[in-house]
C-alpha cells in the first residue's frame, strides 16, 4: 500500500493563536486591598463555547461548583469560502532565498553565504474565519468595564500578523467587529444559578487564507558552478550570465578617501561627522546581495550631476570591513579641461619657476608674480586663491581666473603629486574624493 502523504500547517490554529492574544490582558477593577487601594484582576481567556464547555471546565465537571467570573470565551462559528477574493487560481509565485552560514558554537549567523533555494508557491484560496467572543460577567459593572476596553479597537477592523515571515504572504489579516449582543438574560431574569450571570456576546470576523504546501527546491550545484565560472573565467561568467545584477541602496551615502571606500547612514559631509553615525559593516551588507566577485564586482560613482560614472573594482579590506578597496578604472576618469600644473604653492613661499610651469595658487599675489620681490612681469597685474598661473619664460599670466569660473566644473592633473583636482565650481578638491549620497552611486555584483 503506498504512503499516503500528509500535510498540516496549523493555518486555522494559527490564526486562532493569534485572536486569542487579542483579548488577553484586559483587566477590570476587583475590589479594594486592606489600605483602600483600588485593585484589578487581569480577566482570563479559554478556547471553547462557554454555554456549554467553558462552564463545564470551570465548574469542574460537577453541578455544585460555581463558574467563575468575569470570563472571555472565544469559538469559531463558521468558516465561509469567499469567492470575491478569488484571484489567478493558476498563479505561481517563485523566489530565490539565499542563506547565511550559522555557528553553532556562537548562535550567531556569520557573515557567508552556504546554500540556496528556490521556493515556489501556489495561489492560495481565500476564506472567512468567523468567530465569536462571549463575555461572561457577574456584574453590569465589569460587562461595561470590558466592552468599553475592546470596543474601541474595532473602528471597524484591527490588523493582525500570525508570523514574521517575510516569504508567507498570507501573515496580514484583520478582525472585523460584525455584530454585538448587549445581553442573553431576558425579562424578568430566570431563577437558578446561572442567572447570576450575564454573557454579552461580539462577533467577528476575519479574512484568511488556505494554502498548499510549497515546493522548495535546493540550488547547490548550480550555485556552486556559478561561483566557480566566476572565479576561474570572468569572461566566461559574463558570456554566461549575461548582463550583472545592479543594486542601489535607497539609504546610505558612501564616502570615497585615498581609495579606500566606506558606507554610511544617510547622505554624509565626512567620513567621521557624528550626524550620520560610524561606517557600516560591508560584509553584512553586500551579503544580502551575494558573493563579491574579485576583478568583476564593482562600485559606480556618478558625478558632475549628470549620469557620468567613475567604475570601480572591489574587496574588503582585511582589517576592517567597514572599508572597501577601491580600484579605479582609468578610463572611467573624467578628462582633464585645463594643461597640467607642475604643484601647488602657498605664497610667499619662494619657487623658481621653469618656461611652461602651471601653478594653482592658495593664496592672493601680485602685481609682480609669483611674489613682490619678483622682477617678472604679469599680463594682468594680480592672481587670486583657487586660480592656475603659468610661466612662459617672460611673463606670469592667468589660465584659470576661479572669480569667472564659479558654478563651471573643471578638471587639471598635478603631475607632481599623481593626482587629479576638480573644480566644484567653488573650490579645487581631490577627485574622486569625497562624498557621494544614495543617488550617486551603485553597487554591481
Amino acid at each position: 500500500m503506498a504512503t499516503q502523504q500528509f500535510f498540516y500547517d496549523n493555518n486555522i490554529r494559527s490564526w486562532i493563536t493569534q485572536i486569542i492574544r487579542v483579548f488577553s490582558n484586559f483587566t477590570v477593577e476587583y475590589g479594594l486591598d486592606a489600605n483602600g487601594n483600588q485593585m484589578y484582576s487581569r480577566v482570563p481567556v479559554i478556547w471553547g463555547d462557554s454555554s456549554f464547555n467553558a462552564a463545564t471546565i470551570l465548574r469542574l465537571n460537577s453541578e455544585n461548583v460555581m463558574p467563575s467570573a468575569p470570563l472571555i470565551s472565544i469559538y469559531v462559528s463558521n468558516l465561509k469560502y469567499t469567492r470575491e477574493r478569488i484571484q489567478d487560481p493558476t498563479f505561481v509565485d517563485s523566489r530565490t532565498v539565499r542563506t547565511r552560514e550559522y555557528d553553532e558554537e556562537t548562535g550567531k549567523y556569520l557573515n557567508k553565504q552556504t546554500n540556496a533555494y528556490t521556493v515556489k508557491k501556489l495561489m492560495p484560496v481565500p476564506y472567512n474565519l468567523v468567530f465569536k467572543v462571549d463575555i461572561v460577567t457577574s456584574s453590569t459593572n465589569q460587562k461595561c468595564q470590558l466592552l468599553e476596553q475592546i470596543l474601541p479597537l474595532f473602528n471597524p477592523a484591527m490588523e493582525i500578523q500570525k508570523n514574521d515571515n517575510y516569504y508567507d504572504w498570507e501573515s496580514l489579516s484583520i478582525i472585523e467587529i460584525k455584530d454585538v449582543n448587549y445581553s442573553n438574560r431576558t425579562i424578568p431574569v430566570g431563577q437558578g444559578s446561572d442567572s447570576l450571570y450575564d454573557i454579552a456576546t461580539l462577533e467577528f470576523e476575519a479574512p484568511i487564507w488556505m494554502s498548499l504546501p510549497a515546493k522548495v527546491s535546493k540550488m547547490g550545484v548550480i550555485f556552486k558552478t556559478v561561483m566557480n565560472i566566476y572565479q576561474n573565467d570572468p569572461q566566461l561568467s559574463n558570456m554566461i550570465l549575461g548582463t550583472p545584477q545592479v543594486v542601489t541602496f535607497n539609504n546610505y551615502g558612501v564616502y570615497l578617501q585615498n581609495g579606500n571606500l566606506r558606507i554610511l547612514n544617510q547622505n554624509v559631509q565626512s567620513p567621521n561627522s557624528s550626524l550620520y553615525g560610524t561606517p557600516l559593516d560591508w560584509s553584512g551588507i553586500l551579503m544580502a546581495y551575494g558573493n563579491i566577485i574579485p576583478t568583476i564586482s564593482k562600485i559606480g560613482l556618478t558625478f558632475d550631476n549628470s549620469n557620468d560614472e567613475i567604475l570601480g573594482t572591489i574587496s574588503i579590506n582585511a582589517n576592517d570591513s567597514s572599508i572597501l578597496t577601491y580600484t579605479i578604472d582609468p578610463s572611467t576618469m573624467p578628462s582633464n579641461t585645463i594643461s597640467n600644473i607642475s604643484g601647488i604653492i602657498n605664497p610667499p613661499s619662494p619657487i623658481t619657476p621653469t618656461i611652461g610651469d602651471s601653478y594653482l595658487l592658495t593664496g592672493d599675489i601680485g602685481p609682480y608674480w609669483p611674489y613682490e620681490n619678483s622682477n617678472i612681469p604679469v599680463v594682468n597685474g594680480y592672481a587670486n586663491t583657487n586660480d592656475i598661473i603659468h610661466y612662459d619664460g617672460n611673463v606670469w599670466s592667468t589660465i584659470f581666473s576661479s572669480e569667472n569660473n564659479v558654478g563651471n566644473i573643471n578638471y587639471v592633473w598635478d603631475s607632481n603629486g599623481n593626482v587629479q583636482y576638480q573644480w566644484n565650481g567653488n573650490a579645487w578638491q581631490s577627485f574622486p574624493d569625497g562624498p557621494y549620497n544614495n543617488a550617486k552611486w551603485r553597487l554591481i555584483i
